[in-house]
């Protein structure tokens, strides 16, 4: 089974889970790059515009350009991604429980009891 991209895939790691940039938490509506940046802690800008051009070459979101002086751009979601957005809030919210009870070691302890 291929895996998946770590640098587009939602993470299940929460070191990892700030590094997304679109997710719901960081976009709710047309945000320039700046914007982006600041609210992802530790991401340089690489990194950040590999995981933008990605995203938009699959269609998840949008980028706008404005020649202005200095340039605007702004990235937004795209319809494919409201739709999916919820669906991956979910599974976020799942891997954050999991991560939780692994580390409490609850699930050593429910797996001997069954």
């Amino acid at each position: 089974m291929p895996q998946a991209d770590p640098r587009t895939a939602p993470a299940a790691d929460p070191a990892l889970d700030d590094a997304h940039p679109m997710g719901s938490k960081h976009v709710s509506g047309p945000t320039r790059f700046g914007a982006l940046r600041r609210q992802i802690d530790g991401i340089s800008s690489r990194l950040l515009t590999e995981r933008l051009r990605d995203l938009e070459e699959k269609g998840f979101i949008y980028r706008h350009y404005e020649p202005t002086i200095p340039p605007a751009v702004t990235y937004g979601l795209t319809k494919r991604m409201q739709e999916i957005s919820g669906a991956l809030d979910k599974l976020d919210e799942l891997a954050h429980k999991w991560q939780e009870e692994d580390a409490k070691g609850v699930r050593k302890r429910k797996a001997k009891t069954v």
